[in-house]
């Protein structure tokens, strides 16, 4: 039987500090930590990106930091919804959000362009 690639992961809003920076699975870090990049880019359904820092802590944890509290604020993620990460290509994540009732939520947007990070 052939092995199917675990490419993606959801993270339920839970944490106190979600909004700051949100931890990637342990297995999924396992199967992919080869090809984890420190800068990522997290796309939309309407084709946005957001850079984001991909950090790696001494215990092996990896974390999307810098950039990540911008996109949850524009996108007004709330406590209690969980976003999908579908890893597409060297750094990018297909996101789609979810909110409590269960189902995905529309991403509005004026434009799509790209939000940079600085420094």
């Amino acid at each position: 039987m052939e092995s199917i690639p675990r490419n993606s992961f959801f993270k339920v809003m839970i944490n106190e500090n979600f909004s700051q920076e949100i931890q990637l699975p342990p297995v999924f870090v396992r199967l992919h930590a080869e090809i984890l990049p420190v800068k990522a880019k997290l796309r939309t359904s309407l084709g946005e990106t957001w850079n984001v820092k991909l950090v790696k802590r001494n215990d092996n944890r990896y974390f999307f930091t810098r950039g990540w509290n911008k996109f949850v604020k524009y996108f007004g993620i709330q406590f209690g919804e969980f976003v999908m990460f579908t890893l597409s290509g060297n750094s990018i994540f297909d996101v789609t959000v979810f909110g409590i009732n269960q189902c995905e939520r529309k991403i509005d947007s004026s434009d799509s362009h790209l939000h940079e990070e600085q420094g």
